[in-house]
């Protein structure tokens, strides 16, 4: 016997030694209200606070431990070890309940607060009234998940399966479950959302589903009692919330918000949990409503739960019908089987039991005999026989037991149903059904790691009138089980097939019928299938039929049985294939040639979902070509699936042409859309190839023909600049770590700062990543221009020199021609690839000579001034700081726009200079983040005046260079002083405003020599308001006033600030802040003003 089911048996023995009675009338429902109530004890309060503060503060986003609040006050419930009056005081939330410990329990422990097996009671039926003290009940007929009346599992459901099979860890769960507890797998949910059985439980035996087991070792942020702390196991122990698991976890198809969707659900002792991947990632695994199902249960459903007297004795509690739903013949007599139980689940004896139809053809009809009584074994049978066809319910009394049960009883004569009875399939007319299978063997041979030629599979399709796949595939070279496969996956897909499969049920088992008929007919075509004599044993028969479509339209399919046709109209639909879109297929050249006879040509297509602003590639479509026109009309076809640019292309070598013939070529591309239906798209224009006798003609390329790159002056600081922008970058696309601000610094402090490999290695950075980051520094080529020069010279020419001279021309200046080669040709043939460095801003030009040809290459190259002229902002904050004493520090922060209130720059980098007005200076460096952001922060041993500013330097899109200085008013300026020790403490207070709006405020000093000293008192509110000193009588609008302090610390006059009604209306906030300059001692307070 399995631990879990132990477990069962164990709670039933203890139920069994007591008995109790379950009386919905005699229980008082406590006040219920969601999250109406506060918790009533702090102990309460902490277990809910530390999971679900941060949730409803919107502190973070999860889902909800036990809810928004409290959806009970206080009450007490009966439990046999709660003290003298046996009742423990609970709080119910939307997810558990939670329960005051009765014993003494260590109020340090997570255990402390308990919560109750509220998923196991509902599951078992029986409710827990003691520690080891089960009252039965029955299982809960409430959803664990979904909108109310969906069809999803119910709490009775799933204590069906608290005895299935644990299955093995890793397993990829695809089991699902239907509310009446029928199993069945569906094979796509495992690749689909990849949740497996993950983590053992011994005491329970099953598995923990992986998200589920996630879910409870989440961490994230949590109250501990005094505030939010972050990176914190949320639930301390991964049982405490939930207990261990009672079932497997199975998918359920039910609604969410009236969405029909797949949920995994899994129980567990205390909690039931639900993993819905269409939520948002923090609400997917959520824990149910159990405390809000339980309440329902228990107080609405189940009714006066009580701790039984341990001599009450037998009474019928609870009774069972079967079977619940049968079908008959008319002319048979139907029995049912009542079984009757008492309090301990034991069969009942002596129980009276009467049964009647209630509704349908035999209303009124009173089951026999209308003495029924149960004998030593709880049970009686009951019956009576059917006369008509229809359904009958069939209501069924036990004396004193109030609930009533009915069950169903249907009448028939012969039951047929065909599966599917209304089904859409595309109808692939013509040649299309040969288009399909050689998309689904090229599909197949991708998935299958097979490399086809393309091309030459559809050559040989479309010039064999045989479709032979199996001969062109074996041509290939491809083995016979490979071969064997993509058949395979060509009958898998069944095109323009369709499946069904035929029940009939004879009621009663008549052996009299044997056979049956089954017949398709098309509305266009007629008659297109049939099948005679299907057998019928023993009163059942489930056949599947496949026929092949001749047409579009629908089909109806007519089963005909012992004489009788069972119509069923418009059963399949077949949709014309193929349809059209607005996509766009577009070849590339469209006019080549003329081009010499027997020589090879190749054109590409490519295809596009046809969007004007951003047209998206469209990725595994079938491209078949076709020359349409021309000598070599009829002899290529080829071909291939589109990658991932939407391209693909097609080569043929001219068989038949003469000088001036010319080729046209077409395309065409297929693809399945979404809703699974053949989209046909043409070219947009088609190609046209030229061919002449081959001439003798020079060539020359050169790759690329034009280019623009930044011309960096070797000035220091430029190339300094552009490198470490550029390392920078490198390190980002190879996942290095590069700390700028200390390479800066490493740079500042050597004695070669172009020395990058000792910079480098200075700064910490592995030999690997140095080689690795050197390397694409050198390959980008600062100030280096490369080209690739391909000539093409038959004739006389074939073996002689390439003559290959650039030519400089500055913005101003005088031309300079640096660069002057020579090159052989080999056979008519040369490509080479040349490098060289730049000579400053301007443009470069070529000349290449071959022979008696001579070709220009006018601007080459374009190298551009650096840096570029810039419309981005670099600011500074603060501009103009508060003084601070000597050894504290200071921060300074930038923000670089690209323009004045534009977007942020990011990866700049920015340096900040402070000047401390005596020659001395500090840099410190840094990147801005994706705010445009950088920080500097730093500390001065001595009083005095520094000026603060900063400048960057960041790659443009284009790849150029722009620098920014701040601006000479952007610049700022920090006084530091030396800090005495007159004043060590300093307090502000001020008084509630009265009736005329008005504080009154109070500075009080600690410190020494205290008489004479200046306060600054100032308040943060621009808009209205007056400071009155009463010494003087007058009144001034005035952002801050100076007190003196007297020999005690206290101010000598009263401060007096009045809220000046009449500018600003409404409840304002003015903060009043009082500063000791000399100590740098500070203090505020806030005074709400109701205005107006």
């Amino acid at each position: 016997m399995s631990v879990k089911l132990r477990l069962i048996a164990a709670l039933a023995l203890i139920a069994s030694l007591f008995a109790t009675s379950l009386s919905a009338s005699a229980q008082d429902v406590p006040p219920y209200d969601p999250h109406q109530y506060e918790f009533d004890t702090d102990e309460f309060y902490d277990v809910w606070a530390r999971t679900d503060r941060p949730v409803q503060e919107g502190a973070t986003q999860r889902t909800w431990m036990w809810g928004p609040g409290a959806n009970t006050p206080l009450i007490q419930e009966p439990y046999v070890e709660a003290g003298d009056n046996q009742l423990r005081d609970v709080q119910y939330t939307d997810k558990s309940r939670m329960e005051m410990p009765w014993n003494d329990a260590d109020p340090e422990s997570p255990w402390f607060i308990t919560q109750g097996l509220l998923a196991y009671e509902m599951m078992t039926g029986q409710v827990q009234v003691g520690d080891e003290l089960f009252v039965p009940a029955f299982p809960a007929e409430i959803q664990v998940a979904g909108d109310p009346g969906s069809a999803g599992p119910t709490y009775a459901t799933m204590a069906g399966v608290m005895d299935h099979d644990p299955r093995s860890e890793g397993n990829e769960i695809v089991d699902v479950i239907t509310v009446d507890g029928y199993i069945f797998q569906n094979e796509n949910l495992g690749p689909a959302f990849g949740v497996t059985d993950d983590y053992w439980v011994q005491e329970t035996g099953f598995y923990v589903a992986s998200v589920f087991w996630d879910f409870m070792q989440s961490t994230g942020t949590i109250w501990d009692g005094e505030g939010l702390v972050d990176n914190q196991q949320v639930v301390e122990t991964p049982f405490y919330a939930v207990g261990f698991p009672t079932t497997p976890a199975f998918w359920a198809w039910v609604k969410v918000d009236d969405v029909e969707q797949n949920v995994l659900v899994q129980c567990f002792e205390r909690r039931c949990l639900t993993y819905a991947p269409n939520n948002p990632s923090e609400w997917q695994v959520e824990s149910g409503n159990v405390g809000q199902h339980y309440f329902d249960w228990r107080y609405n459903q189940v009714g006066d739960v009580q701790i039984p007297d341990e001599e009450d004795p037998a009474e019928a509690t609870s009774f069972s019908v079967s079977p619940d739903d049968a079908t008959n013949a008319v002319g048979d007599t139907h029995e049912i089987t009542v079984t009757v139980l008492d309090q301990d689940s034991e069969p009942f004896a002596g129980a009276e039991v009467s049964a009647t139809v209630t509704d349908g053809p035999h209303e009124v009809t009173n089951l026999t005999p209308d003495d029924a009584t149960t004998g030593s074994d709880g049970t009686t049978t009951l019956s009576y026989e059917g006369t008509d066809l229809g359904e009958d319910t069939i209501t069924v009394s036990v004396e004193g037991i109030d609930q009533d049960q009915t069950v169903t009883k249907t009448w028939a004569d012969i039951s047929v149903e065909v599966t599917p009875d209304d089904a859409e399939n595309p109808y692939f007319p013509g040649g299309y059904p040969i288009i399909v299978d050689t998309m689904t063997v090229l599909q197949a041979a991708e998935e299958m790691g097979l490399t086809l030629d393309q091309h030459q599979l559809l050559s040989d399709l479309y010039q064999d009138a045989e479709f032979d796949f199996e001969g062109s595939l074996g041509n290939q070279g491809v083995s016979e089980e490979d071969i064997n496969d993509l058949m395979d996956a060509i009958d898998d897909a069944g095109v323009n097939e369709h499946s069904f499969t035929v029940q009939v049920t004879i009621p009663g088992g008549d052996d009299d019928i044997g056979s049956y008929d089954v017949s398709v007919v098309n509305e266009n075509e007629g008659e297109i299938f049939s099948a005679s004599d299907q057998s019928i044993d023993d009163g059942e028969a489930i056949d599947e039929f496949t026929y092949q479509a001749e047409a579009e339209g629908f089909d109806t399919i007519t089963v005909t049985v012992d004489g009788e046709d069972f119509v069923f109209e418009d059963a399949k639909e077949w949709i014309s294939q193929p349809v059209s879109s607005d996509d766009e297929l577009t070849l590339d050249p469209l006019t080549a040639g003329p081009n010499p006879l027997e020589s090879e040509h190749t054109v590409n297509a490519t295809l596009t979902d046809g969007d004007a602003i951003d047209p998206q590639a469209i990725e595994g479509a079938l491209v078949t070509f076709d020359i349409s026109e021309g000598p070599n009309w009829g002899l290529f076809t080829g071909g291939g699936l589109t990658d991932d640019d939407g391209n693909s292309s097609f080569t043929y070598t001219d068989r038949d042409a003469d000088d001036g013939d010319v080729d046209t070529i077409a395309a065409q591309a297929h693809y399945f859309d979404e809703d699974g239906n053949l989209v046909e798209v043409n070219e947009t224009e088609e190609a046209e190839k030229a061919w002449g006798a081959e001439v003798d003609t020079t060539t020359i390329e050169l790759t690329p023909e034009e280019a623009i790159n930044p011309y960096i002056d070797q000035d220091h600081e430029q190339v300094w600049y552009y490198e470490v922008l550029m390392l920078r970058q490198i390190a980002i696309d190879e996942g290095i770590d590069f700390d700028i601000e200390t390479v800066y610094d490493v740079a500042a402090d050597s004695e070669d700062p172009d020395g990058w490999e000792d910079i480098l290695d200075d700064a910490s950075f592995d030999e690997g990543d140095i080689d690795t980051l050197l390397a694409a520094l050198d390959d980008a080529g600062l100030n280096e221009h490369t080209f690739t020069l391909e000539v093409d010279a038959p004739g006389e020419d074939s073996n002689g020199d390439v003559d290959v001279a650039i030519t400089h021309s500055p913005d101003t200046g005088t031309d300079d021609t640096f660069y002057d080669e020579t090159f052989t040709l080999d056979t008519g043939s040369l490509t080479e690839v040349i490098t060289y460095d730049a000579r400053g801003v301007g443009t470069d030009s070529m000349v290449v000579t071959v022979g008696e040809d001579e070709v220009e290459f006018d601007d080459i190259q374009e190298w551009t001034e650096q840096p570029v002229e810039s419309d981005a902002v670099l600011t500074i904050d603060p501009l103009d700081p508060d003084p601070s004493p000597v050894g504290t520090e200071h921060t300074v922060e930038a923000t670089l726009l690209d323009s004045e209130g534009g977007d942020p720059i990011e990866d700049a980098l920015v340096i900040f200079n402070v000047f401390d007005g005596d020659d001395a200076s500090l840099e410190r460096a840094g990147a801005s983040d994706s705010e445009g952001q950088t920080s500097m922060t730093y500390t001065r041993d001595d009083s005095g005046t520094d000026e603060i500013s900063a400048m960057t330097a960041f790659l443009n899109d284009d790849g150029g260079l722009e620098v920014v200085l701040t601006g000479d008013d952007d610049g700022a300026e920090k006084d530091w002083f030396e800090p005495d020790e007159t004043v060590t403490n300093l307090d502000i207070s001020a008084t509630e405003p009265g009736g005329d709006d008005t504080t009154e405020l109070s500075i009080e000093a600690t410190g020494t020599d205290l008489d004479g000293e200046e306060v600054e008192v100032c308040r943060d509110h621009d808009d209205f308001g007056l400071f009155l000193l009463d010494s003087t009588g007058q009144s001034e609008s005035i952002d801050c006033v100076t007190v003196t302090l007297d020999s005690d610390g206290e101010n000598v006059e009263e401060l007096v600030y009045d809220s000046g009604g009449g500018l600003v209306t409404g409840e304002t906030d003015i903060e009043f802040t009082a500063t000791h300059q000399g100590s740098g001692e500070t203090d505020s307070v806030e005074v709400s003003f109701l205005v107006g």
